[in-house]
C-alpha cells in the first residue's frame, strides 16, 4: 500500500473515532433542551412536581441551561417550597448578572422575598413601593407589578398606600401597552380616592387619559341637575392643563438655558466637545421632553376653555 493511500485510510478511520463522541456529546445537551421544553409544558399545566424534576434533570445535563434554574424556581414556589425557590432564583441571578435574563425570575423573587419577609414579620410597604417607582423608572414593568402586588397582599394597608399602589399599577398597566386596563384602575382610584389628582410626571398621553378618566368620574358622581356646586370636568381640564404647561415649558426653559451656556465652551476644543457633548444632547433631549409636555398641558387647557364656552352657550339657549 502506497504511503499517500495509507494516510487517507488512516485519516477517515480517525475521523469516524472523532465524529462518534462528538455526536455522543450532543446528546446529552440536546436531551436537557427536550427535558426543559417538557417541564415548561408541566408547569403551563400546573404539574408543578413534574416541572421541578424535569428542570432538575435538564440542569444536571446540561450546566449551561441555566433556564432551568427558573422553571425549577417557579414550580418550587408553586409548591410552597419559598426558601428553596428564593435560593433557586438568586443563583439564577447571579449566574447571569450582566446577561440577559427571564424576566419571571426578578418578579417571582420579588414576591417570595416579601412572603418570607411577611411571615418574619419584617416587611416594609413604604420600601416595597419606592422599589416599584424605581422598577419602573429602570423600565422593569414585571418587577414593579411584583412590588405593587407583594404590598396589595398585605393586610390593614393604610388608605395612602393604597392609592399609591393603585396609580403605580395604572402607570406599569399604560407602560405595557395595556390601555384599558390603565383606564379601569385610573376610574377606580378617581372612585375610590376623591382628591386623587393627576400626576404630572407621567408620558403626556397618558395625562391625557389620566384627566380624561378623573373628569368622567366626577362627573358621574356630581351630576350637574343634582349638584350645581361640583367641580366641572372643563375647570378640572383648565387646572391640570395649567400645571402641566407651566411644569413642561419651565422644564424646557431651564433645559434651554443650558444648552445656551455650555455650547460656547464646547467649541473650544475636540476634547473638549467630546467630553461634554453627552451632556448638551441630555439637556437637548430634556428641553422637548419639556415642549411635549407644555403642548399637552396647552391642549388641556384649550379642551377646558372650549367646553365653558360650549355650556356657556348652551344656558344662554336654555334661557331664550
Amino acid at each position: 500500500m502506497s504511503s499517500s493511500r495509507f494516510l487517507v485510510v488512516a485519516g477517515a478511520l480517525c475521523g469516524v473515532q472523532l465524529a462518534a463522541p462528538a455526536a455522543a456529546h450532543a446528546q446529552p445537551f440536546e436531551e436537557a433542551e427536550r427535558q426543559l421544553s417538557l417541564a415548561e409544558d408541566d408547569y403551563a399545566a400546573g404539574r408543578f412536581e413534574a416541572a421541578a424534576s424535569g428542570a432538575r434533570s435538564a440542569f444536571r445535563l446540561d450546566g449551561t441551561l441555566h433556564g432551568a434554574l427558573v422553571v425549577q424556581g417557579l414550580a418550587l414556589r408553586e409548591l410552597g417550597q419559598a426558601q428553596e425557590a428564593t435560593a433557586m432564583l438568586r443563583t439564577y441571578l447571579t449566574i447571569r448578572q450582566g446577561l440577559e435574563v427571564d424576566p419571571r425570575a426578578a418578579a417571582t423573587l420579588v414576591l417570595l422575598e416579601a412572603e418570607l419577609e411577611r411571615a418574619n414579620g419584617t416587611f416594609n410597604v413604604s420600601s416595597a413601593l419606592a422599589a416599584a417607582e424605581e422598577a419602573l423608572l429602570q423600565l422593569e414593568t414585571g418587577s414593579a407589578l411584583a412590588y405593587i402586588a407583594a404590598v396589595q397582599a398585605e393586610r390593614d394597608l393604610k388608605p395612602q398606600d393604597a392609592q399609591r399602589a393603585l396609580s403605580l399599577e395604572a402607570q406599569a398597566r399604560w407602560s405595557l401597552e395595556e390601555r384599558v386596563e390603565a383606564r379601569a384602575l385610573w376610574r377606580r382610584l378617581f372612585a375610590r380616592y376623591p382628591r386623587a389628582v393627576v400626576d404630572p410626571r407621567l408620558p403626556p398621553s397618558a395625562i391625557t387619559a389620566m384627566a380624561e378618566e378623573q373628569a368622567a368620574v366626577r362627573a358621574s358622581q356630581n351630576p350637574p341637575h343634582t349638584n350645581t356646586g361640583s367641580a366641572r370636568p372643563e375647570a378640572l381640564l383648565l387646572g391640570i392643563g395649567g400645571t402641566t404647561a407651566a411644569l413642561g415649558f419651565a422644564v424646557a426653559g431651564g433645559s434651554y438655558g443650558s444648552q445656551i451656556e455650555s455650547f460656547p465652551g464646547l467649541m473650544e476644543s475636540g476634547e473638549v466637545w467630546d467630553a461634554g457633548i453627552g451632556g448638551y444632547r441630555a439637556a437637548w433631549t430634556t428641553e422637548r421632553v419639556g415642549v411635549a409636555v407644555g403642548g399637552t398641558g396647552v391642549a388641556l387647557l384649550t379642551a377646558g376653555l372650549v367646553g365653558l364656552i360650549v355650556r356657556e352657550a348652551q344656558k344662554k339657549k336654555v334661557r331664550r
